[in-house]
């Protein structure tokens, strides 16, 4: 047995012998990656504004990228901004996508014939057509990013509120990538994206230098076999509340006063999908959507 010995150690340093290891191929750095792609990312946003924004040609410039701590987003956000959640499909990471307020009601106002001069001090929240144009201004966004980079996201949460929001944990590091959207405005309206430091590897995964892969689609509901299931969708008309002592006593011929809910909540296994208000369509009762919600 001992003259086998010295055969099984020189196997051993040959297995571990770095010359016959195939090396690991080596990605550039996810940041100068996404430092390439800035420029990229501006151009691809003003495309999809043009659909957006009451001008063919809206100018999007690339002001840079910044890396902070997820406590020091409110010195770069301004107090009154659209900021929207998107999960990065497939993984565990989100991205936050933030648009100052005052230019959302600054288009808002060209949009109904106004100069888009905010003079005054900012309302506290965004009033809801200006909350809906901010929603298609997030959209936007996010299709750039996903055309950018090779990746697909899914909306999350918003609020007007970055604190109510509360997007990252305070001591989180964070890259922040900035653009200013212009008519041009007299005053720029700045564009924020906020991305964990370590999602980054998983939010370039499409991009590896070359055509960015095309990212994987969800199932769709307009699609067979889910188009055809049916739900049954719940309208709440009166949520009220009667002591025990007048419900024993019910009779027929009672009268029972109620208020009709102004939001009426559409709900599917008790899921609220959807709210509208109540109101009569080809002399049926009919509910008319004013909020839907996304998963």
């Amino acid at each position: 047995m001992m003259q086998f010995e010295p055969l099984r150690a020189a196997a051993r340093a040959a297995t571990h012998a770095a010359i016959l290891c195939r090396p690991a191929p080596v990605k550039p750095a996810p940041l100068p990656r996404l430092q390439a792609q800035h420029g990229k990312l501006a151009r691809r946003l003003a495309e999809k504004l043009a659909g957006v924004l009451a001008v063919d040609e809206p100018q999007v410039r690339a002001t840079g990228i910044e890396e902070i701590a997820a406590g020091d987003l409110g010195n770069i956000i301004s107090p009154l901004a659209a900021n929207a959640l998107w999960s990065v499909v497939g993984t565990p990471h989100r991205l936050l996508i933030s648009v100052e307020g005052k230019a959302v009601l600054a288009e808002l106002d060209r949009a109904f014939g106004g100069t888009g001069e905010i003079d005054g001090p900012l309302p506290a929240a965004l009033p809801l057509s200006a909350d809906r144009l901010a929603d298609r201004l997030e959209n936007a966004v996010a299709q750039a990013i996903g055309d950018t980079l090779g990746c697909l996201l899914a909306s999350a949460a918003r609020d007007t509120s970055l604190a109510v929001l509360h997007p990252f944990a305070e001591d989180r590091p964070l890259v922040v990538i900035g653009c200013e959207l212009g008519r041009p405005w007299k005053q720029a309206a700045t564009l924020a994206i906020a991305v964990p430091v370590d999602a980054l590897a998983d939010l370039l995964a499409g991009d590896d230098g070359q055509a960015p892969r095309a990212a994987r689609q969800p199932a769709s509901p307009l699609d067979q076999p889910f188009a055809d299931l049916p739900l049954g969708l719940s309208a709440t008309l009166v949520d009220m509340h009667v002591p025990i002592s007048r419900l024993a006593a019910l009779t027929p011929g009672t009268v029972l006063p109620v208020g009709i809910a102004r939001a009426v909540p559409l709900s599917i296994e008790g899921t609220v999908i959807a709210r509208g208000t109540v109101g009569e369509l080809d002399d049926q009762v009919a509910v008319q959507i004013s909020h839907a919600f996304r998963a």
